[in-house]
């Protein structure tokens, strides 16, 4: 997937913390939980929009997951 950093940031690479990601060109990277968690944080943004669909229908699915501590209320 194609990720940008975000205005002003510097985002380290994933195993490569002496190179960065910055906000003046995108770079092609694996997608792995380091990345989507940048992603997640806001520190990187995502190029391709296929990718990002994905994400956004991922990030959809774990919000109607119940909670634990929900469960044990009674409230599921």
């Amino acid at each position: 997937m194609k990720v940008i950093a975000n205005n002003g940031l510097l985002v380290p690479m994933e195993g490569q913390p002496r190179r960065y990601i910055g906000d003046g060109e995108a770079v092609t990277v694996e997608d792995s939980a380091y990345y989507r968690r940048q992603i997640a944080d806001g520190d990187l943004s995502v190029l391709d929009e296929a990718v990002a669909e994905a994400t956004a229908a991922a990030d959809a699915v774990a919000a109607k997951v119940p909670d634990e501590s929900d469960s044990k209320k009674g409230n599921v």
